[in-house]
């Protein structure tokens, strides 16, 4: 009970933390902001904003998790501070794709890690402002393992069609970078085998609802197999 009330107490400084940075931002002292975002991130979650940059989602759960920060209360603070980050970005002019996205990507990234490698369920409530992000973020070339953990998570979700369109913008903008015989690209058609014969074993009335009825997971599979060029 002891540590549920210090975690809330912790989420709710954090909401306070936040207000003041964003107060710094509406006052046009994005530089100050930015001070006290960094002196944040190290205060709540003992990492430097460069940290922050250069590690991936598993290795920033990892630093939670061995320093005993692998709470949820305390990832839904550092997505916070991740969304924080971003607005702070934009309103100092900072260039879209070579600043701003990354940060969109790691809020992004760690929540699929979480959710899924972790199995952190608690955090779907969170889904409605996490998929904006995600959304945000399919006009880009994302990593491969970022894809791939975004059609698994459309699956989850009951979201079969969402899923198979993932698919084949990765496949597509591998093909387009990189050609045919790379790693990523078997990468993919291995993701992709696996997710049309797990759909194979749904029910029709989820298949229905999710957006790819069994003729066309069927038709998909059979594209997929055979390198069509057309999304199901």
């Amino acid at each position: 009970m002891f540590e549920q009330d210090y975690l809330m107490r912790m989420l709710m400084q954090v909401t306070h933390y936040i207000a003041r940075i964003m107060r710094l931002r509406q006052e046009q002292k994005p530089e100050q902001a930015y001070l006290l975002l960094g002196q944040g991130y190290e205060f709540f979650f003992g990492l430097s904003i460069d940290m922050v940059e250069r590690m991936s989602a598993q290795e920033i759960y990892e630093w939670l998790r061995d320093s005993g920060r692998d709470h949820e209360q305390v990832i839904r603070a550092l997505f916070e501070f991740l969304q924080a980050h971003v607005e702070l970005l934009e309103a100092m002019g900072q260039d879209e794709d070579e600043q701003i996205v990354p940060w969109r990507l790691k809020k992004v990234e760690l929540f699929l890690y979480s959710l899924l490698d972790e199995e952190r369920h608690e955090l779907l409530d969170i889904v409605d402002e996490l998929e904006r992000n995600m959304e945000e973020m399919q006009a880009f070339v994302l990593p491969s393992d970022c894809y791939a953990r975004l059609v698994r998570y459309y699956e989850i979700r009951g979201r079969f069609a969402a899923a198979e369109d993932i698919l084949y913008v990765w496949r597509d903008h591998i093909l387009e970078s990189n050609g045919d015989e790379t790693t990523e690209s078997l990468q993919v058609r291995l993701v992709g085998t696996a997710f049309y014969e797990r759909l194979l074993h749904v029910d029709e009335s989820l298949l229905e609802m999710g957006g790819l009825p069994r003729e066309e997971v069927i038709f998909g599979q059979l594209q997929w197999l055979t390198g069509g060029t057309e999304s199901a």
